[in-house]
């Protein structure tokens, strides 16, 4: 069961998990899924991102990620 799973946050998209590559549509910025730093029983309505390769993270609105797959890295 994922993290998300178990905290109840069933409105977030299946492809939303922790470590999952994603498209920051805002940005154009390609990073992965960070764990949510914080718990909280209401789904989180921003997600933290990490560039692949490592570097500074950012978070941005879960309604302008996209699943990064077949994207290239930006």
């Amino acid at each position: 069961m994922t993290v998300e799973a178990a905290a109840g946050w069933s409105s977030l998209p299946e492809w939303l998990t922790v470590r999952a590559v994603v498209i920051d549509t805002g940005t154009g910025r390609r990073g992965e899924v960070q764990p949510w730093p914080y718990y909280s029983e209401k789904p989180p309505t921003s997600a933290w991102l990490r560039p692949e390769d490592g570097g500074r993270e950012w978070t941005a609105p879960i309604d302008g990620l996209r699943p990064a797959r077949g994207h290239p890295a930006t």
